[in-house]
């Protein structure tokens, strides 16, 4: 049976190098948690940049805002390495994804009432 063993990022938004071993199986979601700073946005952002010939960042999402550092996706699929980067993707020929980004985004607004500062705070979502 597939399965992802492990993905491997570098130069993509947080991620300079990281290797992340998983146990990943097809036609199975995926979900990732963890706190806020453990590169969630990046594996997807990863992920989401794929291209059928190659990996295609927008700008914001290079490491340290550095286009001259080269993305790149590695996975490692039944034993199988596969990549892509700024010129190749072999990914592509073996491996389809999906992203979903949760649309929800925190809000806080802060008023001044009688010279104490009160906050409250909502959650909103972009329209999809």
């Amino acid at each position: 049976m597939n399965k992802l063993e492990s993905i491997e990022i570098e130069n993509i938004k947080g991620i300079g190098h990281k290797k992340f071993d998983v146990n990943l199986f097809p036609n199975k979601p995926s979900i990732f948690v963890a706190p806020n700073g453990f590169g969630k946005s990046s594996i997807a952002c990863a992920f989401k940049s794929l291209k059928s010939s190659k990996l295609e960042l927008d700008e914001k999402n290079f490491h340290l805002n550095d286009s001259g550092l080269i993305p790149k996706l590695t996975i490692k699929l039944d034993s199988n390495n596969f990549m892509a980067n700024d010129s190749v993707n072999t990914i592509n020929s073996k491996f389809d994804c999906f992203v979903i980004n949760s649309p929800l985004m925190a809000k806080a607004k802060k008023f001044r009432i009688g010279g104490q500062t009160l906050a409250t705070a909502s959650l909103e979502s972009k329209s999809i």
